[in-house]
């Protein structure tokens, strides 16, 4: 089997094999991945928490990752949605010209997406994309969030990488029953 048209970072490849189609673009994203200070961020999804608070927390981590790694180009790793903290996230890396790069499983599809410089679509149910997001990062920022953001900072530091953790307040209080 050829596979034609497969483009790679403007690189036209032509594969005589799925197998070699598939080692080579796991190959290929690991080294395009490898290019980047990869700086993940997990937090709320929905809109119920204090967006401005989080903002200023996430500039905050992002001056301090800037001062700390000012020769790496970054990347903004996220859950892909354009909602919640991965927006805010991905809003202030375009700001800074950061390149963003969204993982998440396939019920994504049915959400409003950020528009993204890298895709991985892993799976077919929440958190079957962890391991892919986790495999990619340098640094987390965990802003809030629930289960699955406390268990990927979990993960990040048994790897001993650098984590960023805040709290911010949520409105689940004002909600009637």
């Amino acid at each position: 089997m050829v596979v034609y048209g497969t483009v790679y970072a403007g690189v036209r490849v032509r594969f005589s094999s799925s197998s070699f189609m598939l080692n080579f673009k796991y190959f290929f994203e690991s080294k395009v991945m490898d290019q980047y200070f990869n700086v993940g961020v997990v937090g709320y999804s929905k809109s119920n928490f204090d967006h401005s608070k989080a903002e200023n927390l996430i500039k905050k981590a992002f001056d301090k990752i800037e001062s700390k790694y000012p020769d790496k180009q970054k990347n903004c790793v996220s859950g892909w949605t354009n909602q919640g903290v991965p927006a805010i996230a991905y809003a202030e890396a375009v700001k800074r010209g950061w390149k963003t790069t969204g993982v998440a499983c396939s019920k994504i599809k049915n959400m409003k997406c950020f528009p993204v410089d890298y895709e991985y679509l892993e799976g077919e149910q929440w958190g079957d994309e962890s391991k892919k997001f986790l495999s990619l990062l340098d640094v987390i920022i965990r802003v809030g969030g629930g289960k699955q953001s406390f268990d990927e900072v979990e993960s990040v530091k048994e790897k001993n990488l650098p984590v960023f953790e805040f709290e911010v307040a949520t409105f689940d209080c004002f909600d009637e029953d």
